[in-house]
């Protein structure tokens, strides 16, 4: 008989009786647990302590896309778009400063670019993404690549957005960007990776959630500057970075980090 018991499975042998070689009472012996064969019992018990240990696939989600949404140009100038296949031979630019704005069409998901497709480079080009003008974050993700393989995003600025300013799925890297918050406690994550990720060069500050936030030890960090993520200000890597403490994710540090001042 099995029982759950919050993350963990119990297992009780089953018991049957069979009588001795004399045919006088009877000696208990251990049975097979009901009719299943024994490994392929035990094969599903560890299975389902795997996967009660296993972490998220992102600390934070972002909203997706309703409908009818408008197609990112190669040149980018408004928030509210999608990038739904890698034309341009997958490379956007931004053109000037973009900003959530307070009222949205019905067909937007409260991120300013979504990209939900792989493969995909985006280069900010000293520009800055922004979640809000005044006062808190506003939209949920600057940059929404989750789910999606191979997205870069480079060189500007992305701030001050609710759930996440940077989140990117397997293999991505953001290099020379600023992400930033409040200051306040209000915010979501910095940057946001999943497995096989490189985080480069970055400033990343006063955010209300973690200021790196990796998936996997498969991702790496290096050359970053993080200071006053998830309201903490005391030297070292907690509030700043992923780590077993912290929501069952992690990085690998690959050195040059400095986090509140302490190597990291």
């Amino acid at each position: 008989m099995n029982k759950v018991k919050g993350n963990w499975l119990f297992i009780y042998p089953i018991a049957r009786k069979r009588p001795d070689s004399q045919g006088q009472g009877g000696r208990t012996k251990i049975g097979r647990l009901g009719t299943a064969p024994r490994a392929a019992v035990w094969a599903g018990a560890v299975l389902a302590l795997l996967l009660a240990a296993s972490p998220p696939a992102f600390a934070q989600t972002c909203p997706t896309t309703t409908t009818n949404p408008i197609t990112c140009p190669a040149t980018i100038t408004s928030c509210g778009c999608v990038i739904t296949t890698a034309t341009n031979s997958g490379s956007y630019t931004l053109k000037n400063n973009l900003w959530i704005p307070k009222a949205w069409p019905a067909w937007a998901s409260g991120n300013c670019i979504d990209v939900k497709t792989g493969d995909v480079s985006i280069d900010l080009n000293g520009f800055m993404i922004g979640g809000a003008l005044t006062g808190k974050p506003y939209g949920y993700c600057g940059i929404n690549g989750q789910g999606q393989n191979n997205v870069s995003v480079r060189n500007g600025t992305v701030a001050l957005f609710a759930t996440a300013n940077v989140a990117l799925g397997n293999r991505g890297i953001v290099e020379n960007v600023r992400s930033y918050g409040y200051g306040n406690g209000s915010g979501g994550i910095g940057i946001d990776c999943g497995a096989s990720c490189l985080i480069k060069g970055n400033v990343v500050y006063g955010n209300g959630g973690l200021g790196l936030s990796l998936s996997s030890p498969t991702s790496g960090y290096v050359d970053n500057v993080l200071n006053d993520n998830s309201g903490v200000t005391t030297p070292g890597p907690g509030g700043q970075v992923s780590g077993g403490t912290s929501l069952g994710l992690s990085g690998t540090e690959l050195g040059y980090n400095l986090c509140n001042g302490s190597p990291c």
